[in-house]
């Protein structure tokens, strides 16, 4: 894909995949209706987004706190349960291992 080609807004998954949101992998989500076109999604590699479907999805933090996606664990965990942050001290990446401490400053 060339520059003048790439859409920043266009929705992809972190693998660079378009996401096609009738096709959303999370069958809990897609049963909620949570899967639509336009809206944000918790499989897209834009922090920004996925922080929006947290902002409006905050009871499903929890369940990403141990997604092999660093970006979705880090935005994750500014919604999680604070009993649940302790975990992510010990993760692989800096910025989700910094998530927890931040969040309890």
């Amino acid at each position: 894909m060339s520059g003048a080609d790439f859409d920043p807004e266009l929705p992809l998954d972190w693998l660079g995949q378009p996401i096609k949101r009738r096709e959303c992998g999370d069958a809990a989500l897609n049963r909620e209706g949570l899967c639509r076109e336009g809206a944000a999604g918790v499989r897209d590699r834009s922090a920004r987004r996925v922080d929006s479907f947290f902002k409006e999805h905050r009871d499903l933090a929890n369940g990403y706190l141990d997604d092999c996606y660093f970006e979705l664990r880090t935005v994750a965990a500014k919604y999680a349960s604070v009993l649940r942050l302790r975990a992510l001290l010990d993760d692989p990446e800096p910025e989700v291992r910094e998530a927890a401490p931040a969040r309890l400053a």
